[in-house]
């Protein structure tokens, strides 16, 4: 003799079929809105202080020729000459002279 064990099925209600649904459609209003749409273009004049960047931007300046320039080779640097010092200790590990760290020889 067979023993059958049956478990209750249970009734999807209405409620969460709807809400199931209804959470479908948002995510795919959502990706249809974000990734495929194209959002709409309005046409606005620009203003004349951008009209006059237009203008200066048309400008190219040839570096070798300023550089090559009289004028540029006669500019002097005011900057004083840095002596290089030895920076930082040669172990950075061992603690600082005077900080109050003792070392031990046992280890412990």
């Amino acid at each position: 003799m067979a023993i059958v064990i049956e478990e209750d099925k249970q009734q999807t209600s209405f409620l969460s079929v709807v809400i199931y649904v209804g959470i479908l459609v948002t995510v795919v209003v959502v990706v249809y809105y974000v990734f495929f749409k194209s959002p709409q273009t309005i046409e606005v004049a620009k203003p004349e202080v951008f009209q006059a960047n237009e203008a200066l931007s048309g400008i190219r300046l040839d570096t070798e020729q300023l550089v090559s320039s009289p004028q540029f080779q006669s500019l002097q640097a005011y900057v004083p000459k840095l002596n290089p010092v030895q920076a930082g200790r040669a172990n950075p590990f061992v603690p600082a002279p005077g900080a109050g760290f003792t070392t031990s020889t046992t280890g412990f």
